[in-house]
Order: structure tokens, then C-alpha cells, then sequence
């Protein structure tokens, strides 16, 4: 593999890191958003925010899914880099059952 090749690759994976921090920081603020909620009933324009983070969190997610499988695959870095892309999907999902809890218990 000649240097340009490998630098293409580290910026990918820089790239990719971005992207999963950025959505690990959506994902934290949709999350402080439900529990701000605690027991009130939440506006629609604030369930429309919270759902708007969760989606681009998933979408950045997914990109960086996406180059990290073009980059690195089956390698150790691969699967360091795939962990927490996956540990910032469960934070997703966290905050999509949270909500739903919120919402079901004010219905």
C-alpha cells in the first residue's frame, strides 16, 4: 500500500471519528432533553428536537459505519472503531425507549 493510499485511509478514519463523536454529542443532548422532561408532558416541538438529533445521530452513524467498513475490515482496528460506533447506537436507543417510556406514562 504506497502513502497516498494510507493517508486516504487515515483521513476516512479520521472522518469516521468525527462523525461518531458528533453524533455520541447529539445523542447526549437528546438524552439531557428527555430527562429535562422528567414527568411533564412534552411539547410537540420539543418531541420534534429530540427526534431530529436522534435521526441525524443514526444517520452520522451509519456513515461512519459505512467508512469504517471500507477501510479497515476484519482488522483489529476495524473492530475497535465498529465498538463504538455500536456503543453510540445502544446510547440511540436508549434515548428512543426513554422517550417512549416519557410519552407513554403521560398518555
Amino acid at each position: 500500500m504506497d502513502k497516498k493510499q494510507m493517508a486516504a485511509k487515515d483521513q476516512m478514519v479520521a472522518r469516521a471519528m468525527r462523525l461518531t463523536g458528533e453524533a455520541a454529542r447529539k445523542i447526549e443532548s437528546a438524552l439531557a432533553m428527555v430527562r429535562a422532561l422528567g414527568s411533564t408532558k412534552p411539547s410537540k416541538e420539543q418531541l420534534g428536537q429530540i427526534e431530529q438529533l436522534i435521526g441525524e445521530a443514526r444517520a452520522q452513524l451509519r456513515e461512519a459505519e459505512a467508512m469504517i467498513d471500507r477501510v479497515a475490515q476484519k482488522t483489529q482496528n476495524h473492530k475497535l472503531l465498529r465498538g463504538l460506533v455500536t456503543g453510540a447506537d445502544h446510547r440511540i436507543d436508549e434515548a428512543v425507549k426513554m422517550l417512549r417510556r416519557i410519552a407513554a406514562s403521560l398518555s
